[in-house]
């Protein structure tokens, strides 16, 4: 399939990650038929947690631990779950033409479950084995997981992988681990969680043996060579235009419950449910005193795109009546179909459950306060 631009970062914060990625998107979108592929590998010098594009901060992090401990809060575009780096976790990236994989699931099973898994054996962890669309694993213990999207033509694989042994101490201070986390795991704690490349092997390889890693399996699954490559002026440029956004705390906030729900109306009242199908939904209703919708949030570690028809079934779920979880389900639905998304592992069923049920308790609470 020809050659991929192959770039060596090293960040001082995870931050800057996402401005130089959606930089990198942008030229390549412009560029049309001419957008150059790329595969990125880095690291950070500092620990940081980064949310999900879909995900509640305030049900994930405690903010005020993370501002005692130094610990950077970053939000990446694309789905998944919120997760916790040091200066000891590698990244490999693949930038690529949307048309190179039919579906996500289709990529995913290549890049996470073929060029990624295959990473890992390479560096010594040869037990790695991929669960689904999200991890990789060793036994029963999460080693990398992967965040993707598609951005008009660009398709978008990201994963971490633990190279080093994580400080799973200090992930355990800043994370509110949701009691689903295990619901389906053979553990019962965050440190019987993960595990690393260092942990099975006894030694931590080298930045160096980590890319040459990369690019070895990156060729052997993707059937195309790696070419060294640099930033362009053209993506500097974007780059620069977008660190203030991607760095500011309107991204950082963008899914924040008590933003969102603060200093509601008298006779408006809110409901919470969470839901755990293949990935966990959490959903939020306040219903109005004519007992309708006014206002819905859906947040969590799931996939997907496009990402605005997430804000479409909210937005149309605005004034239906909330003991109707018929019309809630056909308007989940007929919104899905609209704009073709796609959410892997999850139907609109699933989606459906949770929202249902946060409008009940909405309307319970309304009763009860009357």
């Amino acid at each position: 399939m020809g050659e991929l631009r192959l770039l060596e970062v090293t960040y001082d914060s995870l931050a800057e990650h996402e401005p130089l990625r959606r930089a990198i998107i942008e030229v390549r979108n412009r560029d049309g038929q001419k957008a150059q592929n790329t595969i990125l590998t880095f690291r950070v010098q500092r620990p940081c947690v980064q949310l999900g594009e879909f995900q509640d901060i305030d049900e994930e992090l405690d903010i005020q631990e993370c501002q005692r401990l130094g610990v950077d809060i970053s939000r990446r575009v694309g789905g998944g779950g919120c997760l916790f780096y040091d200066d000891q976790t590698r990244f490999a990236v693949a930038l690529l033409d949307r048309e190179w994989f039919e579906n996500l699931e289709e990529a995913a099973r290549a890049w996470q479950g073929e060029v990624i898994t295959g990473t890992l054996r390479s560096l010594g962890a040869t037990e790695a084995w991929y669960r689904h669309i999200g991890d990789v694993q060793i036994g029963p213990a999460k080693i990398s997981g992967l965040g993707t999207a598609l951005i008009n033509n660009t398709l978008y694989l990201g994963s971490f992988m633990n190279i080093g042994t994580p400080r799973v101490d200090l992930a355990a201070r800043v994370l509110k681990i949701p009691p689903e986390k295990f619901a389906d795991k053979p553990v019962t704690q965050l440190g019987d969680y993960v595990t690393s490349v260092e942990k099975v092997t006894g030694r931590m390889p080298s930045w160096e043996e980590f890319n040459e890693a990369v690019r070895h399996n990156v060729e052997r699954v993707l059937g195309a060579s790696l070419v060294p490559g640099e930033i362009s002026p053209e993506e500097k440029e974007v780059l620069e235009k977008l660190k203030p956004l991607y760095t500011s705390p309107e991204w950082i906030y963008k899914r924040s419950s008590e933003r969102k729900f603060a200093g509601l109306a008298p006779g408006y009242r809110r409901g919470k449910s969470r839901y755990k199908a293949r990935k966990l939904i959490i959903a939020q209703v306040v219903v109005d005193p004519q007992k309708k919708i006014d206002q819905a949030m859906l947040c969590g570690d799931f996939f997907i795109q496009p990402s605005e028809a997430l804000e479409e079934i909210e937005s149309n779920l605005r004034g239906v009546e909330a003991g109707d979880e018929g019309k809630i389900f056909s308007t989940v639905k007929d919104t899905l179909e609209r704009r073709k998304a796609q959410i892997p592992m999850l139907t609109a069923e699933d989606i459906t459950r949770p929202l249902a049920q946060a409008a009940r308790e909405a309307l319970a609470s309304v009763l009860i306060s009357r």
